[in-house]
């Protein structure tokens, strides 16, 4: 499978600035020259479309390019398919919806895939037929939309595709698939199943059962996932899902991951446990938790300030003031799960408020405390 929307979106991610240098500085200007050429045929002038489309987040061109899903060129509507998805536009449900008899299986991947971000629940029966598609990524997008659905009412049809023997280095399973979608719907009484994929050989499928046995809250699992946290592989998503099942007996385990050397510069460990632990509200841990404030990732600052925030341990206030010049980017997930950027002195900033604060912000978008709660 092509995806080529999909990987095109990763890229303009990065650089969002790429198409619009093709494009005059009228915004209105812009979207409707993106949009004459999201017609063509050329994939890098399409690319260049999305690109702008994406960065001037252009939600009003889903209008025109509706229409542009009866086209043939399969590569036209794969593209049209993402942005639609993006831009939350619901009103092209039905039009979409339409493409998953499309006899392109990439169209099919896409349309399923846009359906369920926008959260169309009205096609979720339509959806549920492609788990019986003959292309192996058409079955994994109905099983991902269907989990972002929570279309609970299709588990059973669902777990089915647990069966479903894994291809080595594919870029979907529908093993893994179904064990996230079972997760999602929260189908509780598939947790028995998910607990046997803890063993499964290949290890993206233990993390989805584990993860799924977090998503439907299956504490009375807790002990299974923690032999995890011994596991290199698997640490990470253990301690972010008893950090989910709150199973605060395991606190002291999942901290102690707090002084594992950073083998790896990107590694997001430490920003796992951190959440982890705020989230159990294990503020025990909070002067271990408040030592990655100093921490060189901008990551790991965002999760020690989200966890001393969850464990309302305002003794570090101080902590969090220090940050208030600190004007380091990172990326936080907005309303639709899109990354929307900010720093962290303003994620800090946010805390200090909600503890009593009175803050102001400096000409360089730093803050400072102006009075302090009584």
């Amino acid at each position: 499978m092509k995806l080529v929307g999909s990987l095109w979106f990763t890229v303009v991610a990065l650089n969002g600035s790429i198409g619009i240098a093709a494009y005059g500085q009228d915004r209105s200007q812009q979207i409707e020259k993106a949009v004459q050429d999201m017609k063509k045929a050329d994939d890098m002038v399409r690319f260049e479309a999305m690109s702008t489309l994406r960065k001037l987040k252009a939600k009003e061109s889903a209008e025109a390019l509706a229409p542009l899903l009866g086209i043939s060129h399969s590569g036209i509507k794969v593209d049209v398919l993402s942005l639609l998805g993006e831009f939350d536009a619901k009103d092209c449900a039905e039009g979409i919806a339409r493409l998953l008899k499309d006899p392109d299986s990439d169209v099919r991947f896409h349309a399923a895939m846009a359906l369920g971000r926008l959260q169309a629940t009205t096609y979720a029966k339509d959806i549920a037929a492609l788990l019986k598609d003959p292309h192996k990524d058409v079955r994994c997008s109905a099983l991902m939309a269907l989990g972002a659905l929570k279309a609970k009412e299709f588990a059973k049809d669902a777990a089915e595709l647990l069966k479903e023997e894994p291809v080595k280095q594919h870029l979907y399973n529908a093993r893994e698939e179904a064990a996230k979608a079972l997760g999602r719907m929260q189908a509780l009484e598939y947790a028995d199943a998910m607990v046997v994929l803890l063993k499964d050989p290949y290890v993206k499928i233990r993390s989805a059962a584990a993860q799924a046995l977090g998503d439907m809250q299956a504490k009375i699992y807790a002990k299974e996932i923690a032999l995890f946290l011994k596991d290199k592989e698997m640490r990470g998503v253990a301690a972010k899902v008893l950090g989910q099942l709150q199973a605060k007996d395991y606190a002291p385990e999942i901290a102690a991951l707090l002084k594992e050397p950073d083998e790896d510069p990107f590694s997001l460990l430490k920003e796992t446990v951190a959440t982890a632990l705020g989230m159990m509200q294990a503020k025990e841990y909070a002067k271990d938790v408040a030592a990655l404030l100093k921490h060189s990732k901008s990551w790991n600052k965002k999760a020690a300030i989200r966890a001393l925030a969850n464990m309302q341990a305002k003794e570090h206030a101080k902590d969090l003031a220090a940050m208030l010049s600190d004007l380091s980017t990172l990326y936080v997930e907005g309303e639709r799960r899109e990354l929307v950027q900010t720093t962290v002195c303003n994620l800090a900033a946010d805390v200090l408020k909600e503890w009593g604060f009175k803050l102001g912000q400096n000409a360089d978008n730093t803050w400072r405390i102006e009075q302090e709660p009584r």
